[in-house]
């Protein structure tokens, strides 16, 4: 294993899982997408008190998910890509604090 690597990584703290959102998708076609996300947080953000922060990754989650095609998320590359994405934006809306990482607990498309 990359040793330095596992140095630059902050240690993991608590996971706080989000509500259940339900979406449009964009795209010719109606589609709708049921996913659910957890945020991994580090180890100085305690998951109870940042239960009144989540409407704001929420809101950024809301935002770029309703602007995705059903075709971007269909494969696991496609799913990879928009959780890391989801991740950096996540990350970007708390300025670097708190968010370590985006979880996908659940998804539906239909």
């Amino acid at each position: 294993p990359d040793e330095k690597a596992a140095l630059l990584e902050p240690p993991e703290g608590e996971i706080v899982q989000m509500e259940e959102m339900i979406l449009n998708l964009a795209g010719p076609e109606e589609t709708y997408l049921k996913i659910r996300l957890a945020l991994v947080l580090d180890t100085v953000t305690l998951a109870e008190e940042f239960e009144h922060e989540l409407p704001i990754a929420q809101d950024v989650a809301v935002l770029y998910l309703s602007s995705l095609e059903p075709e971007e998320l269909r494969s696991l590359e496609g799913k990879e890509h928009v959780k890391e994405v989801l991740t950096e934006k996540i990350k970007e809306e708390y300025k670097g604090e708190h968010v370590l990482e985006v979880l996908i607990t659940e998804l539906v498309m239909q």
